[in-house]
């Protein structure tokens, strides 16, 4: 769904009023960033809807990381890289070891840890689903250049940059 700039503007006259042109612009960006975002998060679920996943996106996640890792991962690392209250976490992988996609091994030095890895199921069945996933991206990326791929990511760069420098400056003035 793509809104125009008019509609856009008009809306944003009601917030900012007819007199900062730079304010209004900038809200009109971020709010069709944001319109992008949200309809990108949407194609991928509703890509991801059709591969037939019975099961939750999570436990999709957490299957590719550790297919990616290509090693056995601890709970809590994988918890952590997902921003995932731990308990949570664990349930989770109960589930999967349920399921037969992990298994817990002991950690190599320490009893009371211990380490998931993907079962044979496991690799077998995020093997499958990275192929499909892997076909649908490409026919995606297809009917887009390389080189406006390429001005995308140098767009997309620039902003996480930006939003890193403000953040370690809002942050450096705030522990003074």
């Amino acid at each position: 769904m793509k809104m125009t700039s008019e509609l856009k503007k008009e809306n944003v006259d009601e917030l900012v009023g007819n007199n900062n042109a730079d304010t209004k612009n900038l809200i009109v960006r971020l709010r069709r960033w944001t319109e992008i975002q949200r309809r990108f998060v949407k194609v991928y679920r509703e890509m991801f809807a059709g591969f037939n996943w019975p099961y939750s996106k999570s436990m999709f996640e957490v299957l590719i990381y550790l297919f990616r890792i290509k090693k056995g991962a601890e709970p809590s690392v994988i918890a952590d890289f997902f921003y995932m209250p731990r308990q949570t976490m664990t349930t989770l992988l109960d589930t999967m070891e349920k399921k037969e996609f992990i298994i817990r091994k002991p950690h190599p030095t320490d009893r009371r840890r211990k380490l998931v890895e993907l079962s044979a199921k496991g690799k077998r069945t995020i093997s499958k689903l990275l192929d499909e996933m892997r076909s649908t991206e490409s026919q995606a990326m297809s009917a887009v250049s390389d080189e406006r791929f390429n001005s995308m990511i140098s767009v997309l760069d620039e902003v996480c940059d930006s939003i890193e420098s403000i953040s370690r400056t809002r942050n450096s003035g705030e522990s003074n």
